[in-house]
């Protein structure tokens, strides 16, 4: 009763109904074991639609990247509907992970800034994702229209981390470009 008290002060209904479904699980494995004699009861949560996050349709994903301001945040639109990789993965891309048709995976930004260092991957492997023709493409231009301008893109040089911090900066262009796109406010997936 205590933890159910708390969570309704201290979380939003989404993270109450992840918070009671965890526990759900922890103790079925517990009554499994035999370490609990039953399940308790759990309380449901109602989570308000507006809690719930927003998937564009296909127009108004068309319409979201077609209203880019360049193709640096067309690109990074792109990447993170077309790879389906995390936001930290996202920002601990190196151009060295970019290969033909696919990416390699092997660090990623688990908390703080990039600045303050990449950490390895949520599974602690590398992983393979396959990479769309118009990522492919679209990640390839930006390689070298950076190189024109005189940046360098070493294999070693991040490709979104170089000039997003965090994954709060990187939620708040996504939003940004959902609004000047007119289209509902989305997570980057």
């Amino acid at each position: 009763d205590n933890y159910l008290t708390t969570l309704r002060i201290d979380c939003k209904p989404k993270a109450q109904k992840d918070h009671l479904a965890l526990l759900h699980k922890f103790l079925s494995l517990a009554v499994q074991w035999e370490l609990l004699s039953s399940l308790p009861s759990f309380p449901t949560v109602k989570v308000p639609a507006s809690d719930i996050p927003a998937f564009l349709l296909p127009e108004e994903h068309d319409k979201l990247l077609s209203h880019a301001r360049d193709h640096e945040e067309y690109t990074l639109l792109l990447f993170g509907t077309d790879s389906g990789t995390r936001s930290g993965e996202q920002l601990a891309l190196s151009w060295g992970d970019i290969r033909v048709n696919q990416l390699v995976l092997s660090h990623s930004l688990n908390r703080g800034t990039v600045s303050s260092g990449l950490k390895s991957t949520k599974s602690g492997k590398p992983r393979v994702v396959p990479m769309s023709e118009r990522l492919q493409t679209a990640l390839t231009t930006l390689r070298a229209q950076r190189k024109q301008r005189g940046i360098a893109c070493l294999d070693t040089d991040l490709v979104f981390g170089s000039y997003i911090p965090d994954r709060r900066a990187l939620y708040k262009r996504i939003i940004r470009a959902c609004k000047r796109a007119e289209v509902k406010e989305t997570s980057r997936h």
